[in-house]
This record gives structure tokens, C-alpha cells and sequence, in this order.
């Protein structure tokens, strides 16, 4: 940095007005240079992105709620990592002091400022959207997984606790070796908008059924990047001058159509959504109405949880057809068709709610249990239970069926659409749909094993095959770990109601060598669970002649994953 940026570092000046001078990566435009990056390290940028910007001083609100100095407003708060240090030690003399940090943090700090400031404001000015919940951001925030790894090159929101997510960029020698060249999040405007676009449509939408509106999120987010930043890419900094994602084009940079697919990863899927919006947006005349149109259209649809990717499809559609007209509407509506094929689909008939209702049943029980460290950084419960149980299932049509489940005593009918893999309602057993919140929320996770369920019953008995091979050092696990201590305890279990005698058998693992080239997780232990004799009806592994019934998977970390079979009435 030149000697003008390391002084404002230091010490910046206040105006009369109480305003601050803040250096800022502000002119995004100019990252799309790829030469102008060949000689910048990692957390580091060129000279010329980094812009003397005056905001409003950021040290008034909030100052007598927090014992420290952050970059904080009426609406949100920016830390370094975890809030636990200041950010700046105060004003003084009309001065306002940094301590304790390096240069390059400030400019992350107040880079992550400027843009969520501005951004607010847009939402404001453009939406009329005041946001009902405080936004806190924290900038090289240190985020560990299960693997007590810490990880980098990536930013995130949470829904949860209304924060934001900018991690540290992976400064490893193995790391540049393998080609990578990837910068702070923090310092990237496109991204703080795009993270921020989350919370936007957290606001505006809420609760998804479909895991496929994870997509239009994606493409929203990206979309709101675009139009604050008037740059169709995403990514030119944190990238160093390669875009992560590119809104003006409809081929990726693997050269595949941005067209959707059942399943597709949702950034990917929402990719698609972008480029179609973007692409109208640069046809129509009133470009401020037209985002408000695309704002309207999330909201007619978030007022169906179980709306998917094709009703939004219909939504824009039928408000495009309002700003367009002629060859340009004919090409958008061909565009849509092209990377959206289709029509959102309906429950072609009620009749399975006819179904005679038997007393074939399978049942888990499922058990995550994070550690203390990753429950509070993800905003989550440190133990997550849920019980899994199927009690029947029916045939719709070709491409639809539902599937009967258990839920705190009640039935419940799934209705799915089977190549989409969208639920389409949720239903009570006297036909009325289920729109609370609140239930849908705890549903989410046990209808999405339970839409495939033979699948989720094939991989359970999978991974209990792959780690009963562990003892006799046998299958693909045992490539990886190595068993160093096996023992065996007794339990009493129930399954169908009945109890009986259960053996815990208990294996200490060790990594072996090729676990730790590949970065693999660090599993300390696994627990397999039996039944005395074989059960009929379901096909699961044997040891020493018992039927294998669960598992428990531990991590040094302190996370376990937990899954038993507690019912098989078939």
C-alpha cells in the first residue's frame, strides 16, 4: 500500500460533519484485469481498486450497548473474526484510532462496511425494505468443520442468528502448488452484496420447502450483486480478476448451458436464474420497475412454501410480458423455455388419500451432536434429534407418489414429484394441507430422507457394511482408518415395542496414511449396534451372528452422527 493508505490506517480523520475517511475497494470495475493481479499476494490488492471513502462515522450507535469499538450503524455491526477484539480503539481529538491490527484487515473491515451500508440504502431507495432484524458481519472470521480443519476462500450467511460470513483465503503452500490464487471475501464488494442478497430474501421469502429454491436464492443474491454493482460478474476480486460467476453469459465457464436440472447444486441452478434476469433487465426501459417486478415475483410465490423454481419461472413471465413486447419478449420467453423447460407441476389427484392405512412401518432414530464451537458459530443446537418413520406409500400418476410418515403421533401424507424431487403438499390424513411454519421447518430434514427412501435404506446399510469390514481390516473404510482397540458392551434396545439385549461394539480408529494426504475427516471412533437374530424384510449386514441395527460415527472434534433402527413392521 502506498504511504497515503497506510497513514489513513493509522489514524482517520473526522470531518465537522462526523464523517470518516475509510479505505475501500470501491472501483470493482477495474479488478476485471487479470494482468493487474499476476505480481498481488494473497491478502493483498492493487493500489488502484482501494478509494479514499467518506461515510458517516461508525462509531455512535450501539456505543453504550457494547463494551468495544466496531464499524457498526443503526442496522448492522462489522467485527474482526469473532467480535471479541476492537476493531479501532475509539475517537479522540476528532482522530479515529486503529490498534492492535494490520492495515489489510481495516480495508476488509471497511470495505465490508461501505458496500453493506450502501446496499441497505439501495434496498431502501429501490424496495422501500427496512430490515426487521440487526445484521452483524464479521470479517476473517475463523470457522472450523468437523474435521477440526480451518476453513477458507468462502463467505456465508446465516439465517439463524441475521449474520454474515467472511472467511480467510488460504494462504498454504500446497495450496498455490495446486494453482490457486484466491483473495479475502471480505474484500470483495460483488460478494458482500451477493451474502447480503441472502438476507434480503430471508426477509421477503422465509421458510422454503423445495431445496430448489436454494437456487433462485442463489440467483437472486447474484442478480442484486449485478444491479447494485452494474457489473453482470461475481467474484472479480476475491478471484483476482477471474469471475466466480458471470450473469451476462448463458454457457458456464465449463462451457454448459445454464439449464436446469432436478437436483443441480444451487449456486449452478441458480446461475441460470441470473443470466435470465440480467438479460431481461438489459432489454426493458424502466430498469427500476422491472427490479421491483422481480422483487414482487418472490413474494407472490414465497406465499406457497412448496413453491419451486417453475412457479417463479411463471411469475416472471407473466410480469415480463407487461415491460416487453415483440421480438424481445419473443426471445426472452424462448430463453426461459430453453434453461427452464416445463411448467410447475400439480397434484394430478387426491385418490391417495384413500389409501387403506396399514401397520407396515420402518422407523430410525437420528442423531447429530455438534461441538460447542460449531453449534455457536452456525447458529444451530448443539444435539439434533429427529425420528424417521414410513408407514406406507401410494402411486399418483407416472411421475408422482406420496409417501406416508410419522410425525410427534400424526400421519402425514408427502405428496412428490418424482423427477423434480419437489414436494408438492403435505397433507393431514383428512386432506387438509399443512402450511404452518414452524411444523414444516422440523419436517424438512425427515421428508428429504424419506422422499427416496429405499435409497436412504440402501445407504444405511452400506455405511453399516463399510464399517463392520473396520475389525478384519477389510473394504474401502479400511483403507483409510485403521482399527487400533475393539470392544464390546452390552445394552438393551427396542424395536417393534419388544426390547432385547443389544451389543455395542466400540472400535478406536486410526488414520491411516493416505486419510491424511486426502484431507479426510478425523473419525476417533465408531459404534455398531446389533439385534440378536436375522430381520426379515429388510436387507442389512451381519456380525458374528447378529444383525447389525445401527451406528454411531465420532469425530475428534467432538461432532457424532448417530442412526438405529427402532421399528420394522413389515
Amino acid at each position: 500500500m502506498n504511504k497515503k493508505v497506510l497513514a489513513l490506517v493509522a489514524f482517520f480523520s473526522l470531518s465537522a460533519q462526523a464523517d470518516v475517511l475509510l479505505p475501500v475497494v470501491k472501483k470493482y470495475d477495474l479488478a476485471d484485469n487479470s494482468s493487474m493481479w499476476q505480481k498481488i499476494k494473497t491478502d493483498r490488492l492493487p493500489e488502484m481498486l482501494i478509494t479514499e471513502t467518506s461515510v458517516d462515522d461508525p462509531t455512535n450507535p450501539y456505543s453504550r450497548l457494547f463494551p468495544k469499538s466496531f464499524f457498526q450503524n443503526n442496522d448492522f455491526m462489522v467485527c474482526y473474526n469473532d467480535c471479541s477484539k476492537d476493531s479501532f480503539s475509539g475517537v479522540k481529538d476528532g482522530l479515529l484510532k486503529f490498534n492492535r491490527f494490520q492495515e489489510w484487515n481495516v480495508v476488509e473491515q471497511s470495505t465490508i462496511y461501505y458496500w453493506l451500508q450502501n446496499y441497505l440504502n439501495f434496498l431502501e431507495e429501490r424496495f422501500y425494505f427496512k430490515p426487521n432484524h440487526f445484521l452483524k458481519a464479521y470479517s476473517s472470521r475463523e470457522v472450523k468443520d468437523e474435521t477440526n480443519s480451518k476453513l477458507k476462500n468462502n463467505a456465508f450467511f446465516l439465517s439463524t442468528d441475521k449474520s454474515l460470513s467472511f472467511l480467510p483465503a488460504n494462504k498454504s503452500i500446497l495450496f498455490k502448488l495446486l494453482g490457486g490464487k484466491i483473495n479475502r471475501s471480505g474484500f470483495d464488494p460483488s460478494v458482500v452484496v451477493h451474502e447480503a442478497g441472502h438476507f434480503y430474501f430471508d426477509q421477503i421469502f422465509g421458510h422454503a420447502v423445495n431445496a430448489e429454491i436454494g437456487g433462485l436464492n442463489e440467483g437472486f443474491a447474484d442478480y442484486l450483486a449485478n444491479i447494485v454493482l452494474e457489473n453482470p460478474k461475481v467474484g472479480l476480486v476475491m478471484l483476482q480478476g477471474k469471475a466466480l460467476r458471470d450473469s451476462a453469459t448463458m454457457v458456464t465457464s465449463n462451457g454448459q448451458i445454464k439449464s436446469y436440472a432436478p437436483g443441480k447444486e444451487v449456486h449452478d441452478l441458480g446461475e441460470g436464474i441470473s443470466h435470465l434476469l440480467w438479460n431481461t433487465r438489459n432489454k426493458v426501459t424502466n430498469k427500476e420497475d422491472f427490479d421491483r417486478l422481480v422483487v414482487d415475483a418472490i413474494k407472490d410465490i414465497a406465499r406457497n412454501p412448496y413453491s419451486s423454481v417453475h412457479h417463479f419461472k411463471e411469475a416472471m413471465i407473466a410480469r415480463t410480458k407487461n415491460v416487453l413486447s415483440g421480438q424481445d419478449l419473443k426471445e426472452i420467453l424462448t430463453k426461459w423455455d430453453l434453461l427452464f423447460p416445463g411448467k410447475s407441476n400439480n397434484i394430478e389427484s387426491m385418490a391417495f388419500l384413500d389409501t387403506p392405512i396399514t401397520h407396515q412401518r420402518v422407523a430410525f432414530d437420528i442423531s447429530q451432536t455438534s461441538n460447542e464451537l460449531m453449534a455457536q458459530t452456525f447458529g444451530i443446537d448443539q444435539v439434533t434429534k429427529l425420528n424417521l418413520e414410513v408407514a406406507g406409500s401410494a402411486e399418483i400418476s407416472a411421475t408422482q407418489s406420496a409417501i406416508l410418515i410419522a410425525h410427534k403421533g400424526e400421519d402425514l401424507w408427502v405428496a412428490i414429484d418424482n423427477e423434480r424431487k419437489n414436494i408438492l403438499g403435505i397433507f393431514h390424513t383428512d386432506g387438509k394441507l399443512l402450511t404452518d411454519k414452524k411444523t414444516l421447518e422440523e419436517l424438512k430434514l425427515v421428508v428429504s430422507n424419506a422422499m427416496d427412501f429405499s435409497t436412504f435404506i440402501k445407504d444405511f446399510g452400506q455405511k453399516l457394511k463399510l464399517f463392520s469390514g473396520l475389525i478384519e481390516g477389510k473394504g474401502e473404510f479400511a483403507s483409510a482408518y485403521k482399527v487400533s482397540k475393539v470392544s464390546t458392551t452390552q445394552t438393551t434396545r427396542i424395536i417393534n415395542d419388544h426390547s432385547f439385549t443389544s451389543q455395542t461394539i466400540s472400535m478406536t480408529l486410526k488414520k491411516r496414511i493416505i486419510s491424511r494426504l486426502f484431507g479426510l475427516p478425523d473419525i476417533t471412533e465408531v459404534e455398531l449396534y446389533t439385534a440378536p437374530a436375522n430381520l426379515h424384510g429388510i436387507n442389512l449386514p451381519e456380525y458374528n451372528g447378529e444383525t447389525l441395527i445401527g451406528f454411531n460415527l465420532k469425530f475428534k472434534g467432538g461432532t457424532s452422527q448417530e442412526m438405529v433402527l427402532t421399528k420394522l413392521s413389515l
